[in-house]
């Protein structure tokens, strides 16, 4: 039988800057300790467990099991990125606390969380027609894939091949560009004039020629240059998510 799941903050909580500000949960109190770089770190017991590099760190929601609690922290890596970092902390009844690997997640999309049993569940996004959610039970985080439907196929990103012509023939060009105002009408002329650009818009909704139009301006105004990593999120459709690496800065207290 399913327990009864409890979300005792709203998504999109206030934001924490420093060690003044811990989170308390039934069973034991996380410290949050703010450090040069920026960096912040998650302390149980005097014990750093995991510590990211960001401007920012925020609680987004907390959720009340009858033996633990578990909390998804969201650290912020500022607004010229698109991705932040997010991880699951737990304490249990026995004073035992437990953080779960970094994931990188797209910075301005709401995180989607649902309970399952003794776990929660965080819903990763799309890629390669694949939805992947990253289940966390207070001790492990593991990574569950399905099959997605035909409509989510349609939303599947641009090809690689596709992604990175943009990103150096149509993107990189506006960098050197004197006239931002022209970097419009020359990214979205490309789309209606060449039958390359042209095409892959047909093989994908995730691409958007406003998108891109307006991260090329943004690029030559602020001579500013999106990593391809971004790009990809951003523009092409692929997801952030990064899979769970055991050298991950990250531990468990008993």
């Amino acid at each position: 039988m399913k327990l009864l799941l409890i979300i005792t903050s709203l998504l999109w909580s206030g934001l924490i800057h420093a060690a003044t500000n811990p989170i308390a949960t039934r069973f034991g109190v996380l410290d949050i300790k703010e450090s040069k770089g920026p960096q912040y770190s998650v302390v149980y017991q005097g014990k750093t467990l995991l510590t990211v590099e960001a401007l920012s760190i925020r609680q987004e929601a907390m959720f009340r099991f009858p033996q633990k609690d578990i909390v998804l922290l969201r650290f912020s890596q500022g607004t010229n990125s698109h991705q932040d970092i997010l991880a699951f902390a737990s304490i249990n009844q026995s004073h035992e606390a437990n953080v779960s690997e970094t994931m990188q997640f797209p910075s301005n999309v709401q995180a989607e969380l649902n309970q399952r049993d003794e776990t929660v569940v965080l819903d990763l996004g799309v890629e390669r027609y694949t939805r992947t959610y990253a289940v966390y039970d207070g001790n492990k985080l593991k990574l569950d894939k399905k099959g997605v439907s035909h409509k989510e196929k349609r939303a599947e990103p641009l090809a690689e091949m596709d992604c990175s012509k943009l990103y150096n023939s149509l993107y990189l060009r506006a960098f050197s560009m004197e006239q931002c105002g022209e970097v419009s009408r020359m990214i979205q002329g490309a789309f209606v004039e060449n039958v390359v650009y042209g095409a892959m818009l047909k093989r994908t909704q995730a691409l958007s020629p406003d998108k891109l139009s307006g991260a090329a301006t943004n690029t030559c105004e602020t001579r500013s240059v999106i990593p391809y990593h971004d790009f990809k999120a951003g523009i092409c459709g692929y997801s952030t998510m990064e899979h769970p690496s055991p050298d991950k800065n990250y531990a468990t207290v008993k």
